[in-house]
């Protein structure tokens, strides 16, 4: 039982090893698979309220898009009303998710 535990734990090294060196590898792609995953909450978000009826978006969500803008690997100026409805910030997030789905493929 012993020796079964100690390869456990070695495979488990090796995972994390390889895991750390696929990071410094693709650190593009990773990053494009971060802000993916950071925008496909808030596309979640977004179609809750609309669901929800929800006319515009309150204005905590232009904290959050600045915070999504400020880490892009790429320049993105976006134009949005001051108060957009969630249909507006929704086709932002889908032009975004394009562009980073593909660099990904790109790296």
């Amino acid at each position: 039982m012993t020796s079964q535990v100690g390869s456990m734990d070695e495979a488990r090294r090796e995972i994390r090893r390889h895991a750390a060196w696929a990071g410094r590898r693709h650190p593009e792609r990773d990053r494009a698979a971060r802000l993916v995953r950071l925008t496909d909450a808030m596309i979640d978000e977004l179609e809750q309220l609309n669901l929800d009826g929800v006319e515009r978006v309150r204005s905590e969500w232009r904290t959050r898009l600045a915070f999504l803008f400020s880490g892009l690997p790429f320049p993105y100026e976006p134009w949005l009303r001051a108060y957009p409805s969630p249909t507006e910030v929704l086709d932002l997030l889908f032009d975004l998710q394009g562009r980073l789905l593909e660099m990904k493929r790109a790296s």
